[in-house]
């Protein structure tokens, strides 16, 4: 995510690198969202006001309040999309909106590496939605100058994250199955407030994590179930139902790519990373209210959508008010962490490194416990290497995230905190904290 690291540096130049600044850096990139979407759907599409409503998800708001890439990503697909529908419904009118496409897709490109998947769902709308007045010819002449003119662009990007994949740098290894697609589904479509938190789903994807929130979470999907119902009476007989295949295909095919891919790669597939195509669903959410004549059917997909908003604002104020779905308190944490430092203890901090820095912790080889290396957590780790570890160094404050797929893979760290001679110091929002007293002698039976 180069384009997205660019970005914030800049930023940072311009307001500074506090929490809040680094946050509000996602203001431009939200409003460019709201007014794409708009634009495309009282412009293009025909329809007023409705687009609020699809703004009400949590998925949007989740993200836009996070120093991750996720809005640009958002951001820049919706005018990629919604360019290439407005060309698609007046090839002459709006013949610049290749131009449109091709810039937005190479900024979505260079701010992450898998936005370039999208490429799949342009071509799906391209190809469905051709109006048939128009000669083939005709329909592709505008894009010859700036698919020529871009891609050298797109190629330098390519050998760029060819490089990065091949150096084997980012990404969480892991081999995505269907539990793993559910899971990405189930944040895309915004239910994350009204199912279990996001952490607790990822460690136990099971129907027993599920049983607690059956009542809000039937919430969620029934008002998707009658938004789709509603969707397809409107236009089971209306021309328009073309524009929705099209979009639902589109959709569809960059999704299962997404995840090829991921499968293909042992790459983790996370809600996330179904960003890029948010702008899809948002449209399919306000196709069904494109009008043909019929007043009446309209007023029901409307009212349907409402039930939807309602719905993903419980989901908002859910995962903004509850403490169980409060996100890691990494402030706290480090600042636990710094003290201990400070008064000359050892810290073994197992949680993201970089984040601690940011908030001023000072890890240093000389004042930490070796935690294990990254690869570690696939596989490498042992007890008695962690044992070894804690050897010699008398008090020890260990700091966990309680993300154990992540940081504690197969629970060995914590399995080791319980056997020790430990106390539990500090409790934080997804992080725990114990003081531990190293056996010196003893060996780790488990």
């Amino acid at each position: 995510m180069p384009g997205y690291h660019l970005y914030l540096w800049g930023w940072g130049r311009l307001f500074g690198a506090s929490e809040w600044a680094m946050r509000l850096a996602n203001v431009p990139w939200a409003a460019l969202f709201a007014a794409s979407l708009a634009w495309g759907a009282e412009f293009v599409l025909k329809i007023r006001r409705a687009w609020l409503i699809v703004c009400l998800s949590p998925f949007v708001w989740f993200y836009m309040n996070e120093a991750r890439p996720y809005a640009m990503v958002m951001g820049l697909a919706m005018v990629a999309i919604v360019a290439l529908l407005a060309y698609t419904r007046d090839p002459q009118r709006f013949r610049l909106a290749s131009w449109s496409v091709m810039v937005s897709l190479l900024a979505l490109w260079f701010a992450h590496m898998l936005a370039i998947t999208l490429v799949v769902s342009l071509l799906v709308l391209f190809y469905m939605l051709r109006p048939v007045s128009v000669t083939i010819k005709n329909y592709i002449r505008p894009w010859f100058r700036p698919v020529l003119i871009t891609l050298p662009f797109y190629f330098s990007l390519a050998l760029y994250y060819m490089h990065t994949l091949l150096s084997k740098k980012g990404g969480m290894i892991e081999k995505p199955g269907l539990p793993n697609l559910i899971f990405a589904t189930y944040e895309f479509l915004g239910f994350g407030g009204l199912g279990p938190p996001r952490n607790v789903l990822r460690q136990h994807p099971s129907y027993h994590t599920l049983t607690p929130y059956l009542l809000t979470l039937m919430l969620g999907v029934v008002a998707l179930g009658i938004v789709t119902s509603a969707i397809l009476l409107r236009l089971r007989h209306s021309y328009e139902r073309r524009t929705v295949l099209a979009l639902s295909l589109a959709l569809m095919a960059g999704t299962l790519l997404t995840f090829a891919l991921s499968y293909a790669a042992h790459f983790r597939l996370l809600g996330r990373h179904l960003a890029v195509f948010f702008a899809l669903l948002a449209l399919i959410l306000l196709a069904g209210l494109l009008s043909d004549g019929d007043q009446h059917r309209p007023k029901l997909v409307f009212t349907a959508l409402l039930l939807l908003g309602i719905a993903w604002s419980v989901s908002d104020l859910r995962q903004r008010l509850l403490p169980s779905y409060q996100k890691d308190d990494y402030r706290d944490a480090a600042s636990l962490a710094q003290n201990a430092l400070v008064r000359g203890e050892p810290v073994l901090w197992l949680a993201d490194e970089s984040t601690a820095k940011y908030y001023g912790l000072q890890i240093t080889q000389e004042n930490t416990v070796p935690a294990f290396p990254m690869q570690a957590a696939f596989g490498h780790c042992s007890p008695e290497w962690l044992q070894h570890s804690l050897q010699d160094r008398g008090a020890v404050l260990v700091v966990m995230n309680d993300r154990e797929d992540v940081y504690d893979p197969g629970g060995v760290c914590r399995k080791t905190v319980d056997y020790l001679n430990s106390e539990h110091v500090a409790s934080f929002a997804n992080f725990d904290a114990w003081q531990v007293t190293a056996a010196k002698s003893e060996s780790l039976l488990f």
